[in-house]
């Protein structure tokens, strides 16, 4: 298959196969919701009922800070932070499944997305955290730099140093979305373990490198170009007083529940192509 295959190919699943758009549906509306609850208990927590003293509490609040309320604050984000991350994993992991059984040919159900999950969430979420840790490992470059200004402010040396260890963090993090963006369809598609997935990830976008930075190249321009589209539509609804705002994440949760499969779909078809996994049919 070429590149414009991968594409067209997507479009043809996607729109026989709506159904593949549920599980990020279904994911985005509980993020939503559950961010939703918890801001509203942290308001609860911080104001209280009685909203009427709301200037006076928020000037209470920044003259002595409530450490009872800054922890309140730290503990719903963390939360809502782990429960992001598992829901994520889970969109992902029956994503990346439904489309692998749409590839080959076969009828998807909700089913079908349940048992990907059972089956590879606990190696999924192993990835995210592997991955978290490969970005911490990249910010240290930027960290020593920052860490050269405070303590040499005076030393023109130091500003160099923060430049060169930006650029080698920016590098760093450009090298993993790249090298590691099949770690997912390895892991789920190939069955493949948590370390045996980066290395085949990394295998092949070494062996398919040019081809593979054109699809992420068009892949980024076209999200790009939506996002922006999106950000308009936003600017223009934040006019409407909190109807605005429904509406907006409303449209947010459509958009992400379609751009996100579709791309998954054309990874998908780069990968299994790549693994020869692909019917015959398609070519």
């Amino acid at each position: 298959m070429d590149i414009g295959s991968y594409y067209s190919q997507s479009i043809n699943a996607f729109t026989k196969n709506p159904m593949l758009a549920v599980p990020t549906l279904i994911g985005y509306i509980l993020i939503y919701a559950i961010t939703f609850i918890a801001t509203l208990f942290l308001i609860f927590g911080i104001f209280g009922f009685n909203f009427t003293d709301y200037s006076q509490s928020s000037t209470a609040l920044m003259s002595s800070p409530d450490w009872g309320v800054i922890g309140l604050a730290l503990g719903i984000s963390i939360i809502i932070l782990v429960i992001t991350w598992i829901i994520s994993s889970m969109i992902y992991t029956a994503t990346i499944g439904m489309a692998k059984e749409i590839i080959l040919g076969q009828s998807i159900e909700l089913g079908i997305a349940w048992e990907y999950i059972k089956k590879n969430i606990l190696k999924i979420l192993g990835i995210y955290v592997l991955e978290f840790l490969l970005a911490c490992v990249a910010f240290i470059p930027l960290i020593l730099g920052i860490a050269a200004v405070i303590f040499y402010s005076g030393n023109y040396l130091s500003v160099i140093g923060v430049m060169i260890g930006g650029l080698i963090t920016i590098l760093l993090i450009i090298g993993i979305l790249i090298f590691f963006i099949f770690t997912y369809q390895s892991a789920i598609i190939n069955n493949n373990s948590i370390i045996g997935s980066f290395k085949e990830s990394y295998k092949m976008v070494k062996k398919n490198f040019f081809e593979i930075i054109v699809v992420l190249i068009i892949n980024a321009f076209v999200i790009g170009a939506i996002m922006v589209i999106l950000l308009f539509i936003n600017f223009f609804l934040a006019i409407i007083p909190f109807i605005g705002g429904i509406i907006s994440a409303i449209i947010g949760v459509i958009i992400y529940s379609i751009i996100f499969p579709y791309f998954t779909l054309v990874l998908n078809y780069l990968y299994m192509d790549k693994k020869d996994m692909i019917p015959e049919e398609y070519y």
